[in-house]
C-alpha cells in the first residue's frame, strides 16, 4: 500500500511537472503518521539474553539485551535498548568498550537491532537510544542530542556504581559513537557537545550520515580521535556524501570507505519498506559490509581482542575488498578548512 501510494503521488507530480513537490509531500505524510505513532516506551525494563546459536557464533559472547525507560534531562521519557556482552570462562572479560548508535530520520533503535547484537557477540557493548522521529525544528534536534549525551553519561555512571548491576562493565575510556542517516547527524552533533562539555568519546563512524548545518561550524574545532566515513553510493538521500565536506573541513583525519552499489537503506539492519520506498532497494550483501566494517573499525580503534576468527585488519580487509572491486577506500584524508563550502558537493563523491 505504501508503494502504491509513493507512486500515485510520483506520477501525480508528473503530470504537472512537480516532481520534487510531490516527494516532499509524500515525506511530509510519513513524518505526521511517525509522529502519531511514536516508538514504543517499555513499562518496565526487561532483560532476555540471546545465546551464540550457530557454528559461525561458536566462540562469541552471549548477549544480555536491556530494554528500558528513564526521564532524561531534557524532561522527556525516552527508551532506550544496552546491549551486554556477558562475561565467560574463554573470553576477554569486562570492562567492555561502548558504542552509542543512533537510528535514522523516521525510525526507531529497532532498525540498528542486528548491528547491535552483532557488536555486543563480539565484545563491545552498545546502547540504542529511541529519539524524536520528527526531527524538524532545532528544539527536537536540541532535545535529541541533550538526552543521547545524559543517556552516555547515566550508563558511564552506572559502571561506576557498585550498588548497580552495571558496576565494572564500562571502559569509559573507550567509547564511540555512530548513527546512519539522520542518526549519523546526532551522532556528529553529540561529539561537537560531547567534547565542548570535555565528555571523552575516543571514536566517531559516519553509517551513511546526513549532517545538519549547525555543526558546521565546529568542524574545524574538532579535536583529534579515530573517525570513519563508511557510506553507500551518493543519493538525495545521503545528500550527496555531504558528511565527507563536513569532515574535510576540520582539521583532522579520517578514513573513508565507500561500499560500491550501496543504498541508504544498507546502514541499517534491519531496513523497513518505508526507507526502501524513499531511498532504494536494501541488499543483504550490502547490510552484511556496513555491519562488518563498522565493527571492524570499532574492533581496531578500541583493540577488542578478535575471537570471531577475523584476524585481518581494517585497513587489510578494506584493501582486499577493493581490488575486488566492492568498496572504494581513501586512508588518512587530511581535513583542511579551506577545501570546500557547507553547501558544496564533494567533487570525488
Amino acid at each position: 500500500m505504501l508503494v502504491k501510494t509513493f507512486q500515485a503521488y510520483i506520477r501525480m507530480a508528473s503530470k504537472s511537472g512537480q516532481v520534487a513537490a510531490g516527494f516532499r509531500k509524500f515525506v511530509f505524510i510519513l513524518a505526521i503518521i511517525a509522529s502519531v505513532y511514536p516508538p514504543a516506551i517499555a513499562a518496565k525494563c526487561t532483560s532476555t539474553f540471546i545465546n551464540p546459536n550457530s557454528e559461525s557464533e561458536k566462540g562469541l559472547f552471549r548477549v544480555e539485551i536491556r530494554k528500558g525507560q528513564r526521564r532524561t534531562i531534557s524532561g522527556t521519557k525516552r527508551s532506550y535498548t544496552l546491549y551486554l556482552p556477558q562475561p565467560a570462562a574463554g573470553l576477554p572479560g569486562p570492562p567492555f568498550p561502548l558504542i552509542v548508535i543512533a537510528h535514522g530520520f523516521l525510525m526507531s533503535g529497532t532498525q540498528q537491532g542486528n548491528n547491535s547484537l552483532y557488536f555486543a557477540q563480539r565484545g563491545i557493548a552498545v546502547l540504542s537510544p529511541n529519539l524524536t522521529r520528527v526531527l524538524w525544528g532545532d528544539k527536537n534536534r536540541v532535545d535529541n542530542i541533550k538526552d543521547v549525551i545524559d543517556q552516555l553519561c547515566w550508563v558511564k555512571r552506572q559502571s561506576e556504581s557498585k550498588k548497580s548491576s552495571l558496576y565494572g562493565m564500562i571502559d569509559k575510556d573507550r567509547v564511540g559513537l555512530t548513527g546512519n542517516s539522520s542518526g549519523g547527524a546526532v551522532a556528529l552533533e553529540t561529539l561537537v557537545q560531547a567534547q565542548k562539555q570535555k565528555i571523552p568519546i575516543h571514536a566517531f563512524c559516519s553509517m551513511d550520515g546526513a549532517p545538519w548545518d549547525k555543526s558546521w561550524s565546529y568542524m574545524p574545532k574538532l579535536t583529534s580521535l579515530k573517525i570513519l566515513s563508511l557510506r553507500a553510493e551518493p543519493s538525495i538521500c545521503n545528500e550527496h556524501a555531504r558528511m565527507l565536506n563536513f569532515l574535510r573541513s576540520s582539521n583532522v583525519s579520517f578514513d573513508d570507505i565507500k561500499i560500491i552499489g550501496a543504498h541508504h537503506c544498507d546502514a541499517e539492519n534491519p531496513t523497513t519498506l518505508r526507507c526502501m520506498c524513499i531511498c532504494g532497494r536494501s541488499r543483504s550483501q550490502y547490510r552484511e559490509l556496513f555491519q562488518r566494517l563498522t565493527y571492524l573499525f570499532f574492533r581496531d580503534a578500541f583493540a577488542v581482542p578478535r575471537i570471531d576468527g577475523q584476524n585481518k585488519s581494517l585497513s587489510e580487509i578494506a584493501d582486499d575488498l577493493e581490488h575486488a572491486g566492492k568498496v572504494t577506500v581513501r586512508f588518512n584524508q587530511q581535513g583542511s578548512t579551506k577545501v570546500c563550502g557547507i553547501h558544496d558537493r564533494p567533487n570525488d563523491e
